[in-house]
């Protein structure tokens, strides 16, 4: 058996017992699910009929393949089906949406944008210290560590690559930016002062690239936050007890 065997069997165990998880409130109503794995990521998963897994006595949880996604840019229902509930990027959200809108297709759809950080400047944690912390991780080639993961595959390699080259933020990068194309590995990058117009602050990034604005105030950054689309976490790091409560 080869390691990518090795890996598609453990893949799939685990995406069964998440699946699971994730589902259980379905499962116990006694609804029937049908659910899709990622084409992009796995495709062998997602092309592939799964045969009825059986959860208990009088449950089934069905297999896979009513939702088709095409290089993310279409989409189409082979079934009609009662409701969809997907967390998706906003692009995909978008195409979905309007493909379940042909057969009046309710869709939760669980959308966000970035994931804010706020650091206080009574907080020890500087850019000079995360680019040191990083090396300790990495060393002073990152590209040749051993612990450095890859990118998932050359699509996303060179969406990830268009954001550092956008010419708004080639100038920016104060640490990292180095890329392996053969090998599909990004080093950890820091990017200081990125203007908000740029490609990185309005895609999401799933990649080891870290934009930092800087602003005067604790309150501006809470402007920037609430300025953009709705995140689905937000993170404080400050020692004012005020702000905390």
């Amino acid at each position: 058996m080869s390691g990518k065997d090795v890996f598609e069997a453990f893949y799939k165990k685990d995406f069964a017992n998440r699946l699971l998880l994730g589902k259980r409130a379905s499962i116990d109503a006694e609804n029937s699910m049908i659910t899709k794995a990622s084409a992009l990521h796995f495709p062998s998963l997602s092309t592939k009929k799964f045969a009825p897994m059986r959860i208990s006595h009088d449950k089934i949880l069905m297999g896979i393949g009513v939702l088709q996604l095409k290089n993310e840019c279409g989409c189409q229902f082979t079934n009609k089906i009662e409701g969809m509930f997907k967390v998706w990027s906003c692009k995909v959200g978008r195409i979905v949406a309007a493909a379940a809108a042909k057969h009046l297709t309710p869709v939760i759809l669980e959308l966000g944008g970035k994931c804010p950080v706020i650091v206080d400047t009574n907080i020890n944690l500087k850019v000079d210290a995360l680019a040191q912390e990083l090396e300790k991780f990495y060393g002073k080639e990152p590209l040749k560590s051993p612990d450095l993961s890859r990118i998932v595959n050359s699509s996303h390699f060179n969406r990830l690559t268009q954001l550092m080259d956008d010419k708004k933020v080639s100038g920016k990068i104060v640490h990292g930016g180095q890329r392996d194309k053969s090998n599909l590995k990004i080093a950890p990058t820091i990017l200081l002062d990125v203007p908000a117009d740029s490609l990185i602050m309005n895609e999401e990034i799933f990649g080891p690239l870290l934009p930092i604005i800087t602003v005067d105030k604790v309150a501006e950054g809470f402007n920037v936050i609430n300025s953009r689309e709705k995140p689905l976490a937000a993170y404080l790091f400050t020692n004012d007890e005020k702000l905390i409560s």
